[in-house]
């Protein structure tokens, strides 16, 4: 299966004899079949490197809703759709959705898709400031120990209404998926 066209984008890194990294120049870029089959990079910055800056949106949510009824979450997780995001940004990003991430990516709105990347930008940069372990959860909470909001959390009250946050495994990459079964109903 052929993968969708993507966006424009700009210099591309890769490997440099005479230094650690390097930019493709933009037909380099360009003949690169695997790089190309990327989708939207959460991660695009502007030229001021503001968080979010050049992710377009509006091509993610086409590739997202394209896959029908595949379960957003995995779908999500599918570089060739989204690239960037992984494993505790897709679960933590959807609880702060409120999506449930069994749902068919088609039947998620722009909204709800706004909200995904409204959550999940600032924390993957915010993740590319810290070293060690990915935390989610505001300050005030990670200085209580809670670092992510349901990321690993299978069991314990949800930080927000005290239900057990589940674990699901879902096609095709069966990775664990955490949520809250009252707040992303």
């Amino acid at each position: 299966m052929d993968a969708p066209a993507g966006p424009t984008r700009g210099p591309a890194a890769r490997s440099c004899p005479d230094a650690d990294v390097g930019l493709l120049a933009p037909d380099e870029l360009a003949a690169h079949e695997r790089l190309n089959a990327l989708g939207p990079d959460v991660m695009a910055p502007t030229d001021a490197l503001e968080p979010g800056g050049t992710f377009d949106r509006a091509e993610a949510a086409r590739r997202i809703r394209g896959r029908g009824g595949d379960p957003v979450n995995p779908v999500i997780l599918d570089q060739t759709m989204v690239a960037g995001v992984g494993n505790i940004y897709a679960s933590e990003g959807l609880f702060l959705a409120g999506v449930d991430p069994r749902r068919p990516a088609e039947s998620v709105t722009d909204a709800e898709l706004d909200a995904l990347w409204d959550a999940v930008c600032p924390m993957m940069w915010g993740g590319t400031t810290r070293w060690g372990r990915t935390q989610t959860t505001p300050p005030a909470m990670q200085e209580r120990g809670e670092t992510h909001w349901v990321y690993q959390r299978k069991g314990k009250p949800c930080l927000v209404c005290g239900t057990p946050v589940e674990l699901v495994r879902l096609p095709p990459y069966d990775r664990a998926t955490y949520l809250c079964p009252v707040c992303q109903a």
